[in-house]
């Protein structure tokens, strides 16, 4: 099997300054794929591959950095017009401040966007472009429509009841790691699952790092990460497997291994 686009490649994406994302290309396939990743137009950034897994790469942005970047890059052996996606990069949110006065401080300026001169030409080439999805080949004819704006979470499901505690929200900018807590490797997941499971052996069948979840453009995303892979649970009750990468659209259940858990998402503000 050789490598081919499963979904239309990102093209743009808001992160804060000062974090570390994830930002994956959606490529399946067997055998070698080479990934040339650039970010040299990022100021003070820094970019890490995995060479067992060449599609994804992590990007650290440094703290201060404000504007539209371009992030380059290059799959070796595959035709694809769009090369360049168009970080924007924001301050992230401040801390809410008690002036024990109960007035709300004055709101700072905002910094003025810095723009690079590869940013800049690459926006005004885009500005009035219509997103065609046609440009990744191979993609999906189905491709569910853009998320209307909104706040969305992550719903656990135990045995057809919801726990209210573990429900997450999925937020622009950073990625949401699901599984279960280990002390010996140190995975931490923002969505612990420990404990959560009807038995040991139900637990053990979902990994530490099971998956995550994301923004990329006006889709959420979920990226099977474990060693068994998740469901997704069709209208009709029957469950099936994911293939690494899905779109995730609200109200859609995903079985975790051992069946005990499924995910929901779910979209707070809205129906």
């Amino acid at each position: 099997m050789s490598w081919k686009w499963t979904a239309p490649a990102p093209r743009a994406l808001t992160l804060d300054a000062g974090s570390q994302s994830v930002v994956v290309l959606p490529l399946a396939g067997e055998g070698t794929c080479s990934v040339e990743w650039d970010c040299s137009d990022l100021p003070g950034a820094r970019i890490e591959t995995d060479p067992s897994d060449p599609a994804r790469a992590s990007l650290d942005l440094p703290p201060g950095l404000h504007g539209f970047f371009p992030l380059r890059y290059r799959v070796a052996g595959l035709s694809h017009d769009e090369e360049t996606i168009r970080i924007r990069v924001v301050a992230p949110a401040p801390e809410p401040i008690d002036t024990g006065a109960g007035e709300s401080p004055a709101e700072s300026a905002e910094p003025e966007p810095l723009v690079h001169a590869a940013g800049l030409e690459m926006l005004r080439r885009h500005r009035d472009e219509e997103e065609d999805e046609t440009d990744a080949p191979d993609a999906p004819a189905d491709l569910p429509s853009p998320l209307p704006h909104g706040r969305y979470s992550v719903d656990v499901i135990r045995r057809d009841v919801r726990v209210e505690a573990l429900r997450r929200a999925v937020e622009p900018g950073s990625t949401m790691t699901i599984g279960r807590l280990s002390a010996r490797t140190g995975t931490l997941p923002v969505l612990d699952l420990s404990g959560q499971f009807g038995s040991e052996d139900d637990e053990r069948c979902c990994s530490h790092l099971q998956a995550e979840v994301y923004w990329q453009e006006d889709r959420i995303v979920l990226l099977n990460r474990g060693r068994n892979p998740s469901k997704l649970v069709t209208a009709g009750g029957e469950q099936v497997e994911l293939d690494g990468l899905h779109l995730w659209q609200p109200g859609q259940r995903i079985a975790l291994p051992g069946g005990a858990l499924q995910l929901e998402l779910i979209r707070e503000d809205g129906s």
